[in-house]
């Protein structure tokens, strides 16, 4: 079952939502080639560009929160790093064979960015727009 954008997990903030679509994008290509037995062909691939784009999007939230001296910046920068973290490991394991494309792995990253954008990101959400990012 495909990860489904919703205006609940808006920040109204356009450069962030816009990110976030990708990273629902991502999570369902990776779902998508999983159900067409393609997983394994395509997962590193995947993995290289989640983890690539998921620093490129965590570094443009971060920049914001500090620029704006938002209080719960170091927490939200800890959120990253466990991600980042998780999704590094993950790839490397599948690099070295030892894993192959799941279901847990994929509710793992659903879950994810579903809660970390319904609690953590919406957390900032009124602040920064507060502070005059749209």
């Amino acid at each position: 079952m495909p990860l489904k954008w919703t205006e609940q997990l808006s920040t109204k903030i356009h450069l962030f939502d816009h990110e976030h679509k990708k990273l629902v994008e991502l999570i369902n290509k990776l779902s998508d080639a999983m159900l067409k037995k393609e997983a394994n062909n395509v997962l590193g691939s995947i993995l290289n560009e989640l983890t690539d784009y998921t620093i490129i999007h965590f570094k443009h939230e971060e920049d914001a929160m500090g620029k704006h001296n938002f209080p719960g910046l170091a927490a939200h920068k800890k959120q990253h790093e466990d991600f980042v973290s998780k999704v590094a490991d993950t790839k490397k394991k599948y690099e070295e064979g030892a894993i192959m494309l799941t279901m847990p792995l994929i509710d793992f990253l659903t879950t994810w960015v579903v809660e970390h954008i319904s609690k953590s990101d919406l957390g900032y959400s009124d602040f920064l727009v507060k502070a005059g990012m749209k």
